[in-house]
This record gives structure tokens, C-alpha cells and sequence, in this order.
């Protein structure tokens, strides 16, 4: 999901449009729309429903564009675990990451599927819901990627079983975009032409990642210790 971000990197994309990019993981999930705000960072990547969370608090923060275009969170339980459907998680635990949006999603998912969000108890895992599950301190987890940890679970033995949140009462979103500060996007004309030179060559990055797909892999491989969100 990040692919585009570090082809660009690593590959001069943003370079040769004139931009010096430093991609920075966070220490939270909320933190790339906290440092875009207060203009610590000038472009993030977030969750799209975080941005609305954070617009009705009057954050001053706007997607400007789309990342992942469709919506991948999921809530994701062991198999074996005799968790087959949502309604199978009435008692149990699910970790998540401590954002509004995973514990809104996670409530209609339990509402859609005639739970009572009272009787699941949730734990605030941050981003270590892959451990947490693994290591069975939680009986499923939410907020994580059917493409990236429902893949890392069933290599590790688990044979996850997924619910993904669009399937079960939540409507389609994107699910990562990245996030600009809309004060200074109204006020600054340096900032939006900046703005405009990433988004650019960010699309750039991406279509060539899309058509080198076993250099894109390398690139990834060399970025392994990076997180999926994060600011620039």
C-alpha cells in the first residue's frame, strides 16, 4: 500500500520534480493527521475515515488524494478459534488500534450482525495487533489489511478467518489517502504547488511500480522496517 512512496524514493520520482521527501513512520495511528495539522509534517497518509473524524473536530486536514482506493480493514480471527461469523464474537476480545474509525467500524459490524457492542470487550493493541493474536492475548483483532496481515497470519500457520468491515454494514471508502493542511492549502501557494508536485509524482511512482512489479517488490524489500501509515 505504501509501494508507491518508496518507488518514488528510491527511484528519483520525486526527485526530478524538484521535491527533498523524508518518509517518517509514526509512533501512532493518529499521528500523521495530529502532525499535518500542526504543520510538523507537510503531507501525510491516513485512514480516509480518520480525515472525517478529525473535520468534525475542525482539524484543519483534507485528502487530497487517494492511496488505497478501496477499502481493505478487517476484523480478522484465528481459525480454530470457533469464531466462523461476526455473531461468533459476542464474548470475546478483539485488539485494536486505538483509532475512532476501527472502533466505529467495529461497532457496525457487531450491530449488523446482532451483537450487542457491550458484549465484546475491546483492547486497545495500537499497531501490534499481529502479536496479540498470534500470541493469543486477544481472540480476533481489527483495523489490519486482508492483503497484508490475513496473508502474514495464514503463512504463520493461523488460517485466519476474515471479516472484512464492507461486506458487513460498513459502505465503501478508500482506504488510505494522503492528507494535506487545508489552512495552508487555502493560504499558501507555495504549499499547494508542493502539494500538487508530490501528489503528481507519487501517481508517477505508483503506475511505474505497477508496471515493474519484481522491482517494486525490491523496493518494498528494502523498506521492510518501515510502517504502513506515516508522514512526509
Amino acid at each position: 500500500d505504501h509501494v508507491g512512496v518508496f518507488s518514488g524514493l528510491d527511484h528519483g520520482f520525486f526527485a526530478r520534480a524538484g521535491l527533498d521527501v523524508t518518509a517518517r513512520p509514526p509512533s501512532a495511528a493518529s499521528d500523521s493527521i495530529t502532525l499535518v495539522a500542526t504543520g510538523r509534517s507537510d503531507i501525510g497518509i491516513s485512514y480516509e475515515p480518520e480525515v472525517f473524524f478529525a473535520q468534525q473536530r475542525h482539524v484543519p486536514v483534507v485528502a487530497v488524494a487517494s492511496v488505497v482506493p478501496r477499502a481493505l480493514a478487517s476484523i480478522i480471527a484465528a481459525g480454530g478459534s470457533g469464531i466462523r461469523t461476526p455473531a461468533d464474537l459476542r464474548g470475546k476480545t478483539i485488539g485494536i488500534d486505538g483509532t475512532a474509525s476501527t472502533t466505529a467500524f467495529v461497532d457496525t459490524v457487531l450491530r449488523n450482525s446482532g451483537v450487542d457492542p457491550a458484549d465484546v470487550k475491546l483492547v486497545n493493541v495500537g499497531f501490534n495487533q499481529v502479536p496479540a493474536l498470534l500470541q493469543h492475548k486477544v481472540d480476533a483483532v481489527a483495523g489490519v489489511f486482508q492483503n497484508i496481515e490475513g496473508i502474514q497470519f495464514a503463512q504463520q500457520g493461523l488460517h485466519p478467518v476474515v471479516f472484512p468491515y464492507d461486506r458487513y454494514g460498513v459502505p465503501q471508502y478508500d482506504e488510505l489517502v494522503l492528507v494535506a493542511n487545508s489552512a495552508k492549502l487555502h493560504a499558501d501557494a507555495a504549499y499547494r504547488r508542493t502539494v500538487a508536485r508530490f501528489v503528481t509524482a507519487l501517481g508517477a511512482a505508483t503506475r511505474w511500480a505497477q508496471a515493474h512489479p519484481q522491482a517494486a517488490v525490491a523496493v518494498m524489500e528494502r523498506n521492510a522496517y518501515r510502517d504502513y501509515q506515516g508522514t512526509i
